[in-house]
């Protein structure tokens, strides 16, 4: 109603009676949508994110950086990463094998000592410091833990991380599984919950959790091959819910987002990930599968948007999974999470992609935890809906609502 407009654009019914009395009746329309565009605009502000060195908390210090996520809850942003330590980074791209061959026992990559530390903003710009929320001592001794993902369930009230384990020595029941932790707030601390999810089995590839904003009590994990739903609780997955996801072997770092509506109105599903690049300079490519109408609808191959044609010409043997160069790729990064704003004008929320670009810290430690973040986001070709090709950027920016209240 006009009432209830004037009150969200912040003018009195006494002001509505003046514009409806001294305008003709078109103008008085104008005046109004006039007035709440300058309202909305005033909470509004430019928020830049860059690609060339990483934020700082509010103590001042660089974020710890890794593996990570972001969970948006009741307008904060919540961001996980998993602390490797600061031993130097890797780089595999002149081993004949490739990334993945050179980089397992050289880096506390596979460390067991790995934790998950935690960060609270409510405006990108300013990240408080929440501490380590969750070690990997909490599932088992001798273990790698990768890959937290965080969500909140409603049935239970508990908010939940889902992690992998990478088990090595003569005593593991698994080579890779799927634990659960749950904490009563998202600053932690996560305790485990559930040792080792049954009914769906661990692989040398990540995973990632989505939850549908259209369905909110339906989530999903995505590995490498299936989108699984999760149950009720969020702590284990449904039996025989389950889609096939025709995605290349040895596969990484997916993450899950919809996009638009198709013409006869069903919601379009996204996933995105690449080749294992084991924490290598350069990152990984961007294959994109989607589906139409469910997560758990049939998923199809739709292109790789981030292969970089124009500097593999360039290089001697070109851009090979052999060599692996570190300009293989336009963003140089891998993704790691996927996440929502709602930019002002803009009539659907933007979706972020949240990156590592691996062997990128600074002299003198070259710190596995402080290599820099890739921040992105998602552009549409507006005929096809779908994603268009990334390009490398220095920073984005987004034209962020104050106190967005997540789907």
């Amino acid at each position: 109603s006009r009432r209830e407009l004037l009150r969200v654009g912040g003018v009195s019914l006494s002001a509505r009676k003046s514009v409806m009395s001294s305008c003709p009746p078109m103008s008085w329309v104008v005046a109004l949508f006039a007035a709440v565009l300058t309202a909305l605009s005033v909470n509004a502000e430019k928020i830049v994110l860059s690609n060339l060195a990483l934020p700082r908390d509010t103590n001042g210090a660089p974020l710890i950086s890794g593996e990570a996520d972001v969970f948006v809850h009741e307008g904060a942003y919540y961001f996980y990463f998993n602390n490797w330590g600061d031993c130097p980074g890797v780089n595999c791209c002149e081993t004949k094998g490739g990334c993945w061959s050179c980089c397992q026992g050289q880096d506390c990559t596979f460390f067991h000592n790995h934790t998950i530390v935690a960060y609270k903003s409510v405006d990108l710009q300013h990240f408080e410091p929440l501490g380590v929320v969750f070690h990997a001592n909490e599932t088992a001794d001798g273990v790698v833990v990768f890959r937290p993902h965080v969500l909140f369930n409603k049935h239970s009230g508990k908010f939940v991380l889902w992690y992998k384990v990478k088990c090595e020595g003569h005593d593991c029941a698994a080579p890779h599984w799927y634990g659960v932790a749950s904490a009563n707030s998202p600053a932690g601390p996560f305790h485990n919950e559930v040792a080792a999810v049954p009914g769906i089995q661990g692989t040398l590839s990540d995973h990632f959790l989505f939850r549908d904003p259209d369905s909110p009590s339906d989530a999903y994990i995505v590995k490498e091959g299936s989108v699984t739903k999760l149950n009720a609780t969020y702590t284990g997955v449904v039996p025989n819910a389950s889609a096939k996801l025709p995605v290349p072997a040895s596969w990484e770092a997916p993450v899950m987002f919809r996009g638009g509506l198709t013409n006869d109105g069903k919601r379009r599903f996204f996933v995105l990930g690449g080749h294992n690049c084991c924490a290598c300079k350069g990152g990984s490519n961007a294959y994109v599968f989607t589906a139409v109408g469910s997560p758990l609808a049939t998923w199809s191959y739709v292109n790789d948007i981030g292969d970089n044609t124009t500097q593999c010409a360039l290089q001697p043997q070109g851009c090979t999974r052999g060599g692996h160069s570190p300009l293989q790729w336009t963003d140089h990064a891998q993704t790691s999470a996927a996440f929502q704003v709602q930019e002002q004008g803009k009539p659907e929320p933007t979706t972020v992609l949240l990156s590592n670009q691996w062997v990128t810290a600074p002299p003198p430690k070259h710190a596995r935890n402080a290599d820099l973040l890739y921040w992105d986001v998602v552009e549409w070709n507006a005929t096809s809906g779908m994603p268009l090709h990334m390009h490398w950027r220095d920073s984005i920016q987004l034209n962020m609502a104050k106190a967005w209240q997540a789907p």
